[in-house]
Protein backbone atom coordinates (compact mmCIF):
# COMPACT_ATOMS: atom_id res chain seq x y z
CA UNK A 1 0.00 0.00 0.00
CA UNK A 2 3.04 2.48 0.68
CA UNK A 3 4.67 1.31 -2.53
CA UNK A 4 1.00 2.16 -3.90
CA UNK A 5 1.02 5.28 -2.78
CA UNK A 6 4.82 6.72 -3.71
CA UNK A 7 4.21 5.15 -6.82
CA UNK A 8 1.16 8.02 -7.15
CA UNK A 9 3.27 10.89 -5.56
CA UNK A 10 6.28 10.22 -9.03
CA UNK A 11 3.51 9.85 -11.07
CA UNK A 12 2.01 13.45 -10.45
CA UNK A 13 5.39 14.82 -9.76
CA UNK A 14 6.56 13.48 -13.32
CA UNK A 15 3.53 15.13 -14.75
CA UNK A 16 3.59 18.72 -13.77
CA UNK A 17 4.28 20.71 -15.97
CA UNK A 18 7.26 23.23 -14.55
CA UNK A 19 7.74 26.18 -16.46
CA UNK A 20 11.90 27.28 -16.87
CA UNK A 21 13.00 30.21 -15.07
CA UNK A 22 16.51 31.84 -15.89
CA UNK A 23 18.58 31.99 -12.83
CA UNK A 24 21.90 33.96 -13.37
CA UNK A 25 24.71 31.65 -12.99
CA UNK A 26 27.27 32.47 -10.39
CA UNK A 27 31.08 33.69 -11.50
CA UNK A 28 32.53 31.06 -9.99
CA UNK A 29 32.03 27.58 -8.78
CA UNK A 30 31.74 27.08 -5.08
CA UNK A 31 32.02 23.83 -2.67
CA UNK A 32 29.36 22.48 -0.81
CA UNK A 33 30.49 24.20 2.97
CA UNK A 34 30.68 27.33 1.09
CA UNK A 35 27.47 27.42 0.26
CA UNK A 36 25.92 25.72 3.26
CA UNK A 37 27.66 28.93 5.41
CA UNK A 38 25.99 31.33 2.58
CA UNK A 39 22.57 29.86 3.53
CA UNK A 40 22.76 29.79 6.90
CA UNK A 41 24.24 33.55 6.50
CA UNK A 42 21.03 34.39 4.69
CA UNK A 43 18.85 32.72 7.17
CA UNK A 44 20.20 34.83 10.06
CA UNK A 45 20.19 37.76 8.20
CA UNK A 46 16.66 37.73 7.66
CA UNK A 47 13.81 37.71 10.33
CA UNK A 48 11.42 36.46 8.34
CA UNK A 49 12.97 33.50 6.85
CA UNK A 50 14.89 33.10 10.42
CA UNK A 51 11.58 33.64 11.99
CA UNK A 52 9.74 30.84 9.29
CA UNK A 53 12.68 28.71 10.00
CA UNK A 54 12.22 28.46 13.50
CA UNK A 55 8.59 27.80 13.00
CA UNK A 56 9.29 24.83 10.94
CA UNK A 57 12.26 23.20 13.07
CA UNK A 58 11.50 23.90 16.23
CA UNK A 59 7.62 21.99 16.66
CA UNK A 60 9.92 19.06 14.73
CA UNK A 61 11.70 18.58 18.19
CA UNK A 62 9.02 19.78 20.86
CA UNK A 63 5.52 18.19 19.40
CA UNK A 64 6.28 14.90 16.96
CA UNK A 65 7.79 13.40 19.96
CA UNK A 66 4.50 12.97 21.51
CA UNK A 67 4.19 9.69 19.26
CA UNK A 68 6.76 7.94 20.59
CA UNK A 69 5.11 8.40 24.09
CA UNK A 70 1.80 6.82 22.86
CA UNK A 71 1.61 3.22 24.34
CA UNK A 72 3.20 5.00 27.69
CA UNK A 73 -0.48 7.16 27.43
CA UNK A 74 -2.30 3.80 26.63
CA UNK A 75 -1.05 1.50 29.31
CA UNK A 76 -0.58 4.25 32.71
CA UNK A 77 -3.02 7.10 31.58
CA UNK A 78 -5.48 5.83 29.52
CA UNK A 79 -5.49 2.22 30.68
CA UNK A 80 -6.96 0.84 27.26
CA UNK A 81 -6.02 -2.48 24.84
CA UNK A 82 -4.62 -2.61 21.59
CA UNK A 83 -7.86 -0.97 20.24
CA UNK A 84 -7.29 2.35 22.24
CA UNK A 85 -3.64 2.42 21.04
CA UNK A 86 -4.86 2.61 17.42
CA UNK A 87 -7.43 5.54 17.96
CA UNK A 88 -4.94 7.30 19.36
CA UNK A 89 -2.53 6.74 16.95
CA UNK A 90 -4.71 7.35 14.34
CA UNK A 91 -6.56 10.40 15.47
CA UNK A 92 -3.59 12.46 14.28
CA UNK A 93 -3.65 11.30 10.80
CA UNK A 94 -7.61 12.05 10.40
CA UNK A 95 -7.08 15.40 11.68
CA UNK A 96 -4.63 15.75 9.30
CA UNK A 97 -5.92 14.37 6.47
CA UNK A 98 -9.09 16.61 6.96
CA UNK A 99 -7.26 19.65 7.32
CA UNK A 100 -5.41 19.30 4.00
CA UNK A 101 -8.84 18.77 2.04
CA UNK A 102 -10.31 21.80 4.05
CA UNK A 103 -6.48 24.01 2.84
CA UNK A 104 -6.64 22.54 -0.61
CA UNK A 105 -10.48 23.16 -1.15
CA UNK A 106 -9.87 26.93 0.64
CA UNK A 107 -6.28 27.73 -0.69
CA UNK A 108 -7.55 30.44 -2.96
CA UNK A 109 -9.13 32.00 -0.48
CA UNK A 110 -6.26 32.15 2.26
CA UNK A 111 -4.49 35.24 1.91
CA UNK A 112 -2.41 35.87 5.16
CA UNK A 113 -0.49 33.11 4.97
CA UNK A 114 1.11 34.08 8.09
CA UNK A 115 -1.22 34.34 10.20
CA UNK A 116 -2.83 30.44 9.73
CA UNK A 117 0.56 29.82 10.20
CA UNK A 118 0.69 31.33 13.80
CA UNK A 119 -2.74 29.44 14.87
CA UNK A 120 -1.26 26.75 13.54
CA UNK A 121 1.22 26.70 15.92
CA UNK A 122 -0.99 28.16 18.86
CA UNK A 123 -3.74 25.34 17.85
CA UNK A 124 -0.89 22.72 18.12
CA UNK A 125 0.68 23.93 21.32
CA UNK A 126 -2.93 24.47 23.27
CA UNK A 127 -4.23 20.70 22.13
CA UNK A 128 -0.76 18.84 23.03
CA UNK A 129 -1.59 20.91 26.36
CA UNK A 130 -4.86 19.65 26.91
CA UNK A 131 -3.87 15.81 25.52
CA UNK A 132 -1.35 15.79 28.53
CA UNK A 133 -4.03 17.34 31.13
CA UNK A 134 -6.85 14.95 30.26
CA UNK A 135 -7.48 11.28 31.68
CA UNK A 136 -10.90 10.63 29.17
CA UNK A 137 -10.05 8.55 26.06
CA UNK A 138 -12.47 10.42 23.90
CA UNK A 139 -10.84 13.83 25.04
CA UNK A 140 -7.65 12.59 24.56
CA UNK A 141 -8.38 11.45 20.43
CA UNK A 142 -10.47 14.84 20.06
CA UNK A 143 -7.19 16.90 20.72
CA UNK A 144 -5.03 14.62 19.14
CA UNK A 145 -7.23 14.80 16.13
CA UNK A 146 -6.61 18.54 16.51
CA UNK A 147 -2.88 17.91 17.01
CA UNK A 148 -2.79 16.62 13.53
CA UNK A 149 -4.49 18.99 12.11
CA UNK A 150 -2.64 21.99 13.39
CA UNK A 151 0.44 20.02 12.34
CA UNK A 152 -0.12 19.92 8.72
CA UNK A 153 -1.28 23.30 8.94
CA UNK A 154 2.23 24.66 10.16
CA UNK A 155 3.84 22.08 7.62
CA UNK A 156 2.10 23.17 4.82
CA UNK A 157 2.40 26.96 5.05
CA UNK A 158 6.39 27.27 6.20
CA UNK A 159 7.27 25.18 3.34
CA UNK A 160 5.34 27.44 1.24
CA UNK A 161 6.06 30.41 2.43
CA UNK A 162 9.94 30.04 2.30
CA UNK A 163 10.01 28.81 -1.02
CA UNK A 164 7.86 31.76 -1.91
CA UNK A 165 9.87 34.50 0.11
CA UNK A 166 13.65 33.27 -0.78
CA UNK A 167 15.07 34.32 -3.67
CA UNK A 168 16.03 32.26 -6.30
CA UNK A 169 19.25 31.55 -6.42
CA UNK A 170 19.45 31.14 -2.82
CA UNK A 171 16.19 28.86 -2.62
CA UNK A 172 18.12 25.57 -2.60
CA UNK A 173 20.67 26.21 0.29
CA UNK A 174 17.63 27.54 2.68
CA UNK A 175 15.67 24.54 1.95
CA UNK A 176 18.68 21.94 2.88
CA UNK A 177 18.64 23.78 6.16
CA UNK A 178 14.69 23.34 6.50
CA UNK A 179 14.97 19.21 5.40
CA UNK A 180 17.34 19.30 9.07
CA UNK A 181 14.13 18.20 10.14
CA UNK A 182 14.37 14.40 9.35
CA UNK A 183 17.58 14.84 11.68
CA UNK A 184 16.11 16.68 14.17
CA UNK A 185 13.12 14.42 14.83
CA UNK A 186 14.95 11.63 16.79
CA UNK A 187 17.03 14.66 18.83
CA UNK A 188 13.45 15.19 20.00
CA UNK A 189 12.36 11.20 20.99
CA UNK A 190 15.72 11.21 23.05
CA UNK A 191 14.57 14.22 24.48
CA UNK A 192 11.26 13.07 24.75
CA UNK A 193 11.99 9.67 26.07
CA UNK A 194 14.39 10.86 28.85
CA UNK A 195 11.97 13.46 29.92
CA UNK A 196 9.27 10.45 30.33
CA UNK A 197 11.64 8.81 32.85
CA UNK A 198 12.17 11.27 34.91
CA UNK A 199 9.34 13.59 34.91
CA UNK A 200 6.12 11.25 33.32
CA UNK A 201 4.54 11.33 29.97
CA UNK A 202 2.01 13.39 30.51
CA UNK A 203 4.16 16.23 32.06
CA UNK A 204 6.48 16.15 29.12
CA UNK A 205 4.11 16.22 26.47
CA UNK A 206 2.65 19.19 28.69
CA UNK A 207 5.73 21.67 28.48
CA UNK A 208 6.45 20.60 24.87
CA UNK A 209 3.32 21.74 24.18
CA UNK A 210 4.21 25.06 25.88
CA UNK A 211 7.29 25.51 24.25
CA UNK A 212 5.28 25.25 20.93
CA UNK A 213 2.81 27.62 22.33
CA UNK A 214 5.23 30.27 23.69
CA UNK A 215 7.62 29.74 19.93
CA UNK A 216 4.12 31.18 18.88
CA UNK A 217 3.20 34.12 20.54
CA UNK A 218 7.36 35.16 20.83
CA UNK A 219 6.94 35.10 16.79
CA UNK A 220 3.78 37.75 16.96
CA UNK A 221 5.80 39.81 19.46
CA UNK A 222 9.18 39.92 17.74
CA UNK A 223 8.12 39.52 14.32
CA UNK A 224 4.95 41.20 13.84
CA UNK A 225 4.59 41.33 10.24
CA UNK A 226 4.93 37.16 10.03
CA UNK A 227 0.95 37.62 10.40
CA UNK A 228 0.72 39.81 7.07
CA UNK A 229 3.04 37.84 4.90
CA UNK A 230 1.23 35.79 1.92
CA UNK A 231 2.42 32.89 0.19
CA UNK A 232 2.44 33.22 -3.71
Amino acid sequence: MQGLAYSIVVWITYSMNVPRTNIPAKGHRTSAMADMVEGFRYVKSSPTVLALMAAALVPVVFSQPYQTLMPVFQKDVFQVGPDGLGLLMSAPGIGGLVTLLVLAALAERIRRSGTLLLAGLMALGASLMLFSRTESLPMAVLSLTVVGGAQMIFLTTTNTMLQSVVPDELRGRVMSIYLLDRGLAPVGALLAGISAHYLGAPTTVGWMGSVVLVLALVLLWRVPHLRTLEAS
